[in-house]
């Protein structure tokens, strides 16, 4: 497991940087997306580089990469997209309070890579805020909210 720079998986951001206060940040908020699942940390960034294309060429969201960080299943890696201390746009109403974390694939991603990846992206995100922050996942798919963190999941 490894925390892999925006520079390394994608290069220079194509959005705009808006800082949010530190203060502001309550919550942790995991994205599922239904995608396929990468089999290589190599097939993690393929698909990430996919999402940031995707929301390139939408017309609700041209700027790119909506999460903040990104979670690989195979590797467990941990991704830094827009940033902690960045405003993110993945999810509508929230993203200035929750920092968005996308857990890469569908149906089996939550391996124990990617559980190591998810605990050690929420250490990373309290440790950069200095307090603790709620934690939640959204399912894309049904976008509903539930919360495995807290089931020691």
């Amino acid at each position: 497991m490894a925390v892999v720079p925006l520079a390394d998986w994608l290069g220079a951001p194509t959005w705009p940087v808006v800082a949010v206060p530190r203060s502001q940040r309550t919550g942790f908020l995991v994205h599922w997306d239904g995608g396929r699942n990468p089999a290589t940390a190599a097939d993690e960034v393929t698909l990430l580089r996919a999402y940031h294309r995707y929301h390139l060429a939408r017309s609700d969201n041209p700027d790119g990469f909506l999460y903040n960080l990104a979670v690989g299943p195979a590797s467990g890696n941990v991704y830094i997209g827009r940033g902690i201390d960045a405003l993110g746009a993945h999810a509508g109403g929230v993203n200035r309070t929750h920092v968005g974390v996308l857990l890469i694939g569908g149906p089996g991603n939550l391996t124990p890579a990617a559980k190591r990846g998810l605990r050690a992206a929420y250490a990373l995100v309290r440790d950069t805020l200095g307090h603790d922050i709620t934690r939640q996942v959204l399912l894309a798919v049904r976008r509903s909210f539930i919360t495995p963190f807290d089931r020691g999941d």
